[in-house]
């Protein structure tokens, strides 16, 4: 179930990819509270052990969400090995409470690493399988979801 106030993320991969073939990894950070505008960072841990090759940003600030706006990630992934591999991991922080470090005489810093409130993100395969399997009464197979972490099947 989604928040109805406050900040989602809501990711949306396809549940099959193709070996070495380029798919389309979305991220929708939406500020569905009323009156309070949001200062989001996104940050894409991409480990050396992940089994994509990824294009796009890996760490940064969206602009700042107004109340009831949302804005778009586009990453580029390219699968380099086959079977159910994990997703590499996205954080999404609201900061807009954190005070942002300084380097030194008042500078602020262009690094991302602040703190603030973890943002949830949530696979939209997983609340269509798991809403379309309670409605027709049938048991499916649900989106491996390990600790936050999505997975997807690559085919040769």
């Amino acid at each position: 179930m989604l928040p109805r106030d406050g900040l989602i993320a809501l990711l949306d991969v396809p549940s099959t990819a193709k070996l070495h073939v380029p798919i389309p990894v979305r991220l929708t950070v939406r500020n569905q509270h009323p009156s309070r505008s949001a200062n989001v960072t996104a940050t894409l841990d991409l480990d050396p052990s992940d089994a994509f090759i990824v294009a796009g940003l890996r760490n940064g600030r969206l602009p700042i969400l107004l109340p009831g706006s949302e804005e778009r990630l586009l990453w580029n992934m390219i699968p380099v090995e086959c079977g159910h591999v994990k997703l590499p991991r996205i954080k999404v922080m609201d900061v807009r409470h954190a005070a942002p470090p300084s380097q030194g005489a008042g500078v602020p810093s262009t690094e991302v690493d602040v703190e603030g409130e973890v943002i949830k993100v949530v696979d939209v395969r997983a609340n269509w399988r798991t809403g379309s399997a309670q409605n027709a009464g049938e048991n499916s197979v649900a989106i491996a979801q390990q600790d936050g972490v999505s997975t997807i099947l690559v085919l040769p």
